[in-house]
């Protein structure tokens, strides 16, 4: 992936700035390999007590994103890597690399005002600009100036990087990374001749459209929530019983 492309890049800028911005495409791998790097260079360690802590705006992100690293690492899920949730835990004294919500830290920012635990804090995804993001953004500018050990990354494919080079100091406490993708598809753009009234009908009569044509792939819809989601799948479930359908949503369990 990308990111291990800019491995020494990345390990430079934690070493001279206390922040860094990283600006990575969606499939640069900048949410797994980073702080798989992190810790294989020594930020992380158990026997110092000290983790890289990644977070994420959603629970299910947090939970499927540290199984992945942890079957990359050949560990075993809440051992070296774990996650932590609302509604989930599954890390030990020894875990070295978490993923958890937004919410999970700002949670441990008010238990811990240092975050003494953490020796690199990863906050990702935050164009989201989720209120636990924004408090934390806010909040962790003081916790740095009284830990002048911490880092902070602040990870995301869209953010405004200038305005939080500012925010944070501008050069002299933080640098700008920016990781390409690992590919872009060829993507063609076809807009409907006339308007409608129900775009979740309309998105199920494109997929029949599509399988009426016997064309061969996956296809992905994105509409605005859990029920659309839900809505659609039932309608296409009836309609093409062979199909595989994974609905994906926020608040799905893992």
């Amino acid at each position: 992936l990308p990111a291990r492309i800019y491995k020494n890049s990345i390990l430079k800028s934690l070493h001279d700035f206390q922040v860094t911005i990283v600006v990575g495409d969606t499939g640069s791998g900048k949410t797994t390999q980073i702080p798989a790097i992190l810790r294989e260079y020594g930020w992380a360690s158990a026997a110092k007590g000290k983790a890289v802590a990644c977070t994420q705006p959603r629970r299910i992100a947090a939970v499927s994103v540290a199984a992945r690293v942890a079957e990359q690492l050949n560990s075993n899920l809440g051992s070296l890597v774990g996650h932590a949730t609302r509604l989930d835990e599954n890390r030990c004294e020894t875990t070295e690399i978490v993923y958890m919500t937004d919410g999970i830290l700002f949670q441990e920012l008010l238990g811990d005002p240092q975050l003494s635990r953490y020796s690199v804090i990863m906050l990702d995804e935050v164009h989201e600009r989720t209120i636990h993001t924004d408090l934390l953004i806010a909040l962790l500018r003081h916790v740095l100036l009284k830990r002048k050990d911490l880092r902070l990354i602040l990870a995301s494919a869209t953010v405004e990087a200038k305005s939080l080079c500012g925010f944070y100091g501008g050069a002299k406490v933080a640098n700008m990374l920016h990781i390409g993708g690992s590919g872009q598809f060829n993507v063609q753009i076809r807009y409907m001749t006339q308007p409608c009234t129900d775009y979740v009908r309309a998105a199920v009569g494109t997929v029949d459209l599509i399988i009426n044509d016997g064309l061969e792939g996956d296809i992905l819809i994105f509409l605005t929530g859990r029920e659309e989601i839900n809505e659609a799948a039932a309608a296409l479930s009836a309609a093409h019983p062979d199909l595989n359908l994974i609905p994906l949503y926020a608040s799905l369990s893992v």
